[in-house]
């Protein structure tokens, strides 16, 4: 504990001199007081022995030797590291540039000893680093990033080096450990900056893709691109440490610039499986990992060339990711009201669910109303033109949403029967049984707005 303070209060910058001001100095010049202040100063040199603060630095030199160390001490050390007080970061970069070069040496050596040295190293700087960025530290440091909104060159040279370790290193089995940290610290890496643009420079395009595909290859069965063996995701065991490490660290590196091109059936299958996984934390990781990447490619979807919302959509008509893909889309439309997206297909998604068993599936498909109301509706004008219906909608039972919401809107906007109907019968054949019975449901309120005509001339 004693240690986890010190670290987490370390100063940053250089020895200082310890001064004390003097009690009274109204009647005295400048150059008495600085000789007074030199006196007490040597009168507490003499009975103390103590001339400085220790600072960061004086810290850093003690324990940053210790990372090689077994047992508690070796713990101990880690976790005292791992929280660094932000402003003692370049500090302890300084202390720790030595083992840091001998760390990213992945040149083979005869010597034992050395060899296994390298690899304790390896081991516990990645163990460090993972620990200081999950603990937010880089987020407030200057140390982390370059001006340009780039990790900075120890880092990057520190994860390069790593991955092209693993990479060379595949064969052995001894590698899980350092697999594990090293997905961690990138994943805690990204994840711990503010999203939006500090996120969005972070790796080169190559070291992003080539990171990605590294990790894909611990993910156990998410990791499986190839459609033959989809079968196998039937049987979904326990996701173990390193595999959802590498889940984070892949879906960290994923959203941090734009997607990528050549990887987009794979990676619509990959979401696809963390989605449908058996497990909560897997699942909730794909749900956020849809949104943010939602909110990063609305410049596409105005450019009219997402994929991404259209697979999305269709998504949510498959019972078993259903309420985790409209949970990221209604999340991600209710936070940016002018998201470019096809109001038609929004609208009756909005219907489908209103028709829902899960009250939150309901009450977030009203509230997904109220945004495309204000919006592509002349409510905007008047602020609000079905108050009461959304007030009864959201007070009610589950049954009657769906045909009361779509008689409101048969009824209000007859202009969009041709088009709602086109969508009702696309939809119909991805639905599930329960959810066509529904579709029939508030099909019918929009059939009173067609008006058959026979064309056939008269004999």
């Amino acid at each position: 504990n004693y240690i986890i303070f010190a670290t987490c209060a370390a100063p940053s910058g250089h020895q200082q001199q310890v001064l004390f001001s003097s009690s009274d100095s109204s009647g005295s010049s400048g150059l008495q007081q600085q000789q007074q202040h030199q006196h007490q100063q040597q009168q507490l040199d003499s009975s103390w022995n103590w001339t400085r603060q220790y600072t960061s630095h004086d810290l850093f030199q003690f324990i940053v030797p210790l990372i090689l160390s077994e047992g508690e001490i070796l713990e101990a050390t880690i976790a005292a590291i791992g929280m660094v007080h932000p402003r003692a970061l370049s500090s302890l970069l300084e202390e720790l540039s030595a083992s840091l070069h001998e760390a990213e040496d992945i040149k083979k050596s005869s010597n034992l000893h050395k060899r296994r040295r390298r690899e304790g190293l390896r081991v516990q700087l990645t163990r460090i680093f993972a620990l200081i960025a999950g603990h937010g530290s880089f987020q407030h440091s200057g140390a982390t990033l370059t001006d340009k909104g780039e990790i900075s060159q120890v880092f990057l040279k520190f994860i390069d080096a790593i991955k092209n370790y693993l990479e060379s290193e595949t064969d052995r089995v001894n590698l899980q450990e350092l697999q594990t940290y090293f997905s961690a610290f990138v994943a805690n890496l990204v994840n711990g900056l503010p999203r939006g643009p500090a996120r969005q420079g972070l790796f080169s395009p190559d070291m992003r893709l080539s990171l990605f595909e590294l990790f894909s290859n611990w993910c156990g069965l998410f990791g499986v691109v190839n459609q033959a063996e989809q079968e196998r995701l039937v049987q979904d065991p326990r996701t173990s440490a390193l595999s959802f490490n590498a889940l984070q660290a892949m879906s960290a590196l994923l959203c941090c610039g734009p997607r990528f091109t050549t990887l987009s059936k794979h990676i619509y299958q990959w979401l696809e499986n963390m989605l449908g996984s058996s497990e909560q934390r897997v699942q909730q990781l794909g749900r956020e990992t849809v949104q943010i990447l939602l909110q990063n490619n609305s410049t596409s979807a105005q450019q009219g060339s997402s994929d991404l919302l259209k697979w999305v959509v269709d998504r949510c008509y498959r019972p078993k990711i259903s309420q985790l893909c409209f949970h990221a889309l209604s999340n991600t439309l209710v936070s940016m009201p002018n998201y470019p997206c096809d109001m038609i297909s929004i609208l009756h998604l909005v219907l489908y669910k209103t028709a829902d068993v899960q009250s939150h599936s309901r009450e977030r498909a009203i509230q997904l109303l109220q945004v495309l109301d204000k919006r592509f509706f002349a409510s905007a004008e008047s602020g609000g033109r079905r108050p009461e219906l959304f007030s009864s909608l959201l007070g009610g039972t589950y049954a009657p949403l769906h045909v009361s919401l779509s008689q409101e809107l048969a009824f209000s906007n007859p202009e969009l029967t041709l088009p709602m109907f086109c969508e009702m019968v696309y939809r119909f054949e991805m639905a599930p049984r329960n959810g066509q019975r529904c579709i029939l449901q508030y099909l019918v309120p929009w059939l009173r707005n067609i008006e058959l005509l026979d064309d056939t001339p008269p004999a």
